[in-house]
């Protein structure tokens, strides 16, 4: 099946591409035996989609990172290809591209690549995953709205604060998801209905489950008072479901919030650093705010980071 859906990709034929990519999500393990075809799709310049491509070889690599370094304007393609894949020799380019990038790209851009998919370099040069390998549905229920703390507040619109997300590491599937950012004990990360869909918001927080409006929340400076208007959110909820398996990647409009997994973003990718030191966030989740809050067809989503050395979290929003 796979040998055909190939010539049928070669052909032309875009829905063979996507059947392709659906049943390499349903089964990863799939991908290995796409090995042996990942070089005609290059030579035909077939470069999408970027997930049939990440358990390319070393072999593949190699020649994916000597094309592109080789000036070939049109190779740029492969460099979103290599993103998706690890290992040594993808890692060594990568740092060369990023000190002197190939062709006309920039660090930026480079770096760009490499958070999409959901990795980065830390300060000594090693590998970071910013994005967990698990991810599990968050499904929203009624909770009531119990007793609100007045700092629970919106400083700016004086509504009362959402909580996007809360739990506890004592849970094994929580904990699993939040391995890569190094959280130990309760996470609650909360935000503004209203005010977040014209700033990031950034919120303190603690292991007991204290969460509290950060004061590196900055507001734009087109954003008058008479711009806002308080809106008390639903009282919901979102419990941890079953995992999810394939790209697992949450934030769209119906109805796949989503705990770990990478940003499925509507809009530019947009992962914050945070403000109190510079590191690039991780990403742990995103909310279907349509679908899974105002139980509407908006089309929107939060999309939840965290920087556990500095206890912050940050809720960036996009709609379209």
């Amino acid at each position: 099946m796979i040998t055909q859906l190939v010539d049928q990709i070669l052909a032309g034929d875009d829905d063979a591409a996507f059947e392709l990519e659906d049943l390499v999500e349903d089964d990863p393990a799939m991908l290995r035996g796409l090995r042996p075809h990942l070089a005609r799709l290059i030579d035909a310049e077939v470069y999408i989609p970027i997930n049939l491509f990440g358990e390319a070889d070393e072999d593949f690599q190699r020649e994916a990172v000597r094309r592109i370094e080789s000036g070939d304007p049109s190779e740029q393609g492969l460099v979103a290809i290599l993103t998706a894949t690890r290992g040594p020799i993808v890692e060594a380019a990568f740092r060369r591209w990023l000190e002197r990038p190939p062709y006309d790209l920039s660090r930026a851009g480079l770096a760009r690549f490499l958070h999409q998919y959901g990795w980065d370099f830390d300060d000594h040069g090693r590998r970071r995953e910013i994005c967990a390998d698990v991810a599990y549905r968050l499904v929203p229920e009624p909770s009531p709205a119990g007793r609100v703390r007045a700092e629970e507040r919106c400083p700016w619109c004086t509504a009362v604060l959402l909580t996007v997300l809360d739990g506890d590491t004592t849970d094994p599937r929580f904990a699993a998801a939040l391995a890569h950012t190094g959280w130990r004990g309760r996470l609650r990360i909360v935000t503004c209905l209203c005010c977040s869909t014209y700033a990031t918001v950034f919120t303190r927080v603690g292991p007991d489950g204290d969460a509290a409006w950060s004061e590196h929340t900055t507001r734009p400076a087109y954003l008058k008072e008479r711009n806002l208007v308080p809106e008390d959110p639903p009282a919901v909820r979102l419990a941890l479901g079953e995992e999810r398996h394939g790209g697992f990647e949450g934030g769209d409009s119906e109805g796949r919030s989503t705990l770990g997994g990478r940003p499925g973003w509507v809009q530019d990718p947009d992962h914050p650093d945070c403000p109190a030191c510079g590191s690039l966030m991780n990403y742990v989740g995103a909310v279907a705010v349509g679908a899974d809050i105002l139980g509407s067809g908006d089309h929107g989503a939060f999309f939840l980071f965290l920087h556990a050395p500095c206890g912050l979290a940050a809720v960036v929003s996009q709609f379209d």
